[in-house]
């Protein structure tokens, strides 16, 4: 009897080591996806309040008011962003070829998000127009930014949710919500996030919900709100002691708050964390992707749930990691069906927007780049990582109308098919997501307090060149 083929494993399929660490697990699949949520930290708390009322509960701050939710898809790997989305020169022109960007060398165009160009093979697209309805996706603005960055590496300076935080977004229960499948998060550009919370299960997310999360179910509901009450008396108590410090009101007010909020939570008088049936119904349904590792359906219970949390201001960010994108395993499925579901993804957070009537910020970032068969022909398989193709992605989503743009596009590629050095972000992978952040401010309507969280990255400018979105 003839044995049964051995399946080969990615990492091997891919000429990489047998993987050891989480970000090789992530990056060869091997783990789906990762996220998490920041637990309620007392002092994040602080951060991005400007004013504190006379009453104990207007003491507590709130989000900087306006500030659109933020989601980071972490596409841990190289996923080939420059093989979907389509760089142009710096100067508009096409590209003499695009044969090492599995798009051939004349590869046909379609348009997207109001005026994106595509390769028209492209699967992250597809993906997303299979989740996200057209009037959503007419009022999406798409930036595409070409840099360079490191291959299969944790160390590219291109996470935004620090810069996100110190901007002013701030979960009212949870600062940031972080979900990892097989994936890792980049290191931050200029500021660190805080400590988000991972996600795994959705009990995760009701039971991170500060001291009372801490104790899990050993306590009851009731008996939750009662040690809320309880911490919020005992700081009441030691408020002489506690003013005496220099610091001493700031404590004082951290801990009502930390108690208000868990009594509110608690005894049912705050918006819900719970995902409500209808948001639910879009991120369960069946997408439709044959072998998918990234959207099954645990995985898209948790989405939905995060993605709930952090559109109605529960929590800041929300972080995906998503794993599997070092994907040149010498053919083309792989790769194909991974960017789909990258596309879902974004999709779902879209339309889950639209329901909601809210604004959102979608960053994709990825770890280098993916190499196609040096081809004529378009559709190649993906051979080798190709950092120097480097492209992150931004989308934004407003439900009252599409924001004015002055371009689809920031930096440029070169005939020879990399990340043009020539302009300023091209070499640089950190100023690279400065720029995608200072995309979100102006999105936000804020872009008079850009210097004041990223002092002195941009001229004048060079901040309105990077700066499409308006």
């Amino acid at each position: 009897m003839k044995k049964p083929k051995k399946q080969i494993p990615q990492w091997a399929a891919t000429g990489h080591a047998r993987p050891v660490t989480r970000r090789d697990f992530l990056a060869s699949g091997i783990i789906p996806f990762a996220a998490a949520v920041s637990a309620p930290q007392w002092m994040s708390l602080l951060l991005g309040s400007k004013a504190h009322a006379e009453t104990a509960i207007d003491k507590c701050p709130a989000p900087e008011g306006g500030m659109p939710a933020v989601f980071v898809i972490n596409l841990a790997g190289g996923a080939a962003l420059s093989g979907n989305f389509m760089p142009h020169r710096i100067d508009g022109g096409k590209l003499a070829s695009y044969s090492k960007m599995g798009m051939g060398s004349a590869p046909a165009i379609v348009t997207g998000f109001n005026g994106a160009k595509f390769y028209n093979a492209s699967q992250f697209l597809s993906g997303v127009n299979a989740a996200a309805a057209q009037g959503t996706r007419d009022k999406v603005n798409f930036l595409g930014i070409c840099a360079k960055s490191q291959d299969d590496t944790a160390a590219n300076r291109m996470a935004i949710e620090g810069l996100v935080t110190k901007a002013g977004l701030v979960g009212t229960y949870l600062a940031h919500l972080d979900r990892n499948v097989n994936g890792f998060r980049h290191s931050p550009a200029v500021l660190s996030p805080p400590a988000p919370l991972s996600v795994a299960r959705l009990e995760d997310i009701r039971n991170s919900l500060g001291y009372a999360g801490a104790m899990g179910a050993s306590l009851t509901g009731a008996q939750k709100a009662k040690l809320a009450n309880l911490i919020k008396n005992l700081s009441e108590a030691q408020a002489r002691r506690l003013m005496a410090t220099s610091s001493g009101a700031q404590i004082k007010d951290v801990v009502e708050c930390a108690g208000i909020k868990n009594v509110e939570l608690n005894s049912g008088t705050a918006g819900g964390i719970d995902t409500p049936t209808d948001i639910n119904s879009l991120w369960t349904a069946d997408p439709g992707v044959a072998g998918a590792t990234i959207i099954t359906p645990q995985n898209l219970a948790i989405f939905g749930a995060i993605a709930h949390n952090v559109l109605d201001g529960n929590a800041g960010c929300g972080t995906l990691s998503l794993g599997g994108y070092d994907y040149h395993d010498a053919t083309r499925t792989t790769g194909d069906r991974l960017d789909r579901e990258a596309g879902i993804v974004v999709g779902r957070i879209l339309q889950t927007a639209a329901l909601k009537n809210r604004k959102v910020f979608i960053y994709v970032a990825s770890d280098g780049s993916a190499g196609s068969v040096d081809s004529g022909t378009g559709g190649e398989a993906w051979v080798t990582d190709r950092g120097d193709a480097g492209c992150n992605y931004v989308l934004a989503f407003d439900p009252a109308a599409l924001h004015a743009s002055t371009g689809t596009q920031l930096g440029g590629f070169t005939d020879g098919q990399t990340a043009d050095g020539a302009h300023l972000i091209g070499n640089n992978a950190e100023l690279a997501a400065v720029a995608a952040f200072a995309n979100y401010m102006s999105f936000a309507g804020q872009t008079s307090r850009f210097e004041s969280v990223a002092p002195g990255r941009f001229t004048t400018a060079q901040y309105d060149d990077v700066t499409k979105i308006k």
